[in-house]
């Protein structure tokens, strides 16, 4: 049993451990830990043309964090925002200038200062993470005004197109096109939400399971205390018997003994001469 408490104990933990990894994934990208400012670099980065996806085809490189999704939705491009998401929120990142990466940084550190005023759920478990999944694929398109089916099914944020080239009010946007389309991969963040509500949901079946051993154990154990004492009750309940046949043989027999002398001179401790003439047993003690 405790092997088996230690190997659901240990399965719970590494789910745990699993599914706080692939939150921070959905966050901030794929083997990133934090925010990687270094995507927004003019020179050495991916930049933002390609992270929002600003042609209607869409990029492989959209928004792979909740993170990198945020400052396209939130930031303008050709020029600053006009409070899309929140009246602090008028940050501009740009796609081909210098200091891009440090304006990402900033603008994303507003974003999260916003963020982390609103209310959340009190509890983060497999079914709040499940909810959160759900709610982010409501989003799709939702904010999209433009008239024709392909418009409005694979952006987030507000637009009029399929193409989120960051102009305010208008194209503030992720084009997650070639993530819907085609192969279909899917949405990286999304994904990761849901990688980690199934990472969740079956550390807590093995959580559970552990409780239950353990409950089990500390019963067993409760029974091998309960048993020792009756036990060691009956072991020492014959000693006393057998010490009390001893003592009761042992009188008998010096009674016995006392009994066999006649003459008062021939009497001695432990026997006790009696004067009764009419007692046979004149020496009994």
């Amino acid at each position: 049993l405790l092997t088996k408490y230690k190997a659901n104990k240990d399965a719970a933990e590494t789910g745990v451990s699993a599914a706080k990894d692939e939150l921070t994934k959905a966050v901030f990208g794929p083997d990133k830990k934090e925010f990687d400012k270094t995507r927004f670099e003019q020179n050495a980065g991916v930049k933002r043309n390609k992270i929002c996806g600003s042609s209607d085809p869409g990029d492989a490189e959209a928004a792979k964090g909740v993170a990198e999704a945020l400052i396209c939705i939130c930031t303008g491009e050709a020029s600053i925002a006009t409070t899309e998401c929140d009246n602090t929120l008028t940050g501009q990142v740009q796609d081909n200038a210098p200091g891009q990466d440090t304006a990402a940084e900033t603008a994303w550190n507003n974003i999260k200062c916003r963020c982390e005023l609103l209310s959340g759920p009190k509890v983060l478990n497999a079914a709040t993470i499940a909810a959160l999944q759900e709610t982010a694929a409501s989003r799709i398109g939702i904010l999209n005004s433009g008239r024709t089916a392909v418009n409005g099914r694979y952006t987030i944020g507000k637009a009029n197109t399929n193409a989120c080239a960051g102009a305010a009010g208008a194209t503030q946007c992720v084009n997650y096109k070639k993530q819907l389309t085609g192969s279909k991969p899917g949405i990286l963040w999304v994904n990761a939400l849901h990688d980690a509500s199934s990472e969740l949901t079956q550390a807590e079946a093995k959580d559970a399971e552990a409780q239950a051993i353990a409950a089990t154990i500390n019963e067993l154990a409760t029974q091998a205390r309960t048993a020792y004492t009756a036990s060691a009750h009956d072991i020492a309940k014959p000693i006393q018997v057998a010490q009390t046949i001893a003592t009761t043989t042992s009188k008998v027999t010096i009674e016995a003994d006392c009994n066999k002398h006649t003459e008062r001179n021939d009497c001695t401790t432990p026997c006790k001469w009696n004067e009764d003439a009419n007692d046979k047993n004149k020496n009994a003690h």
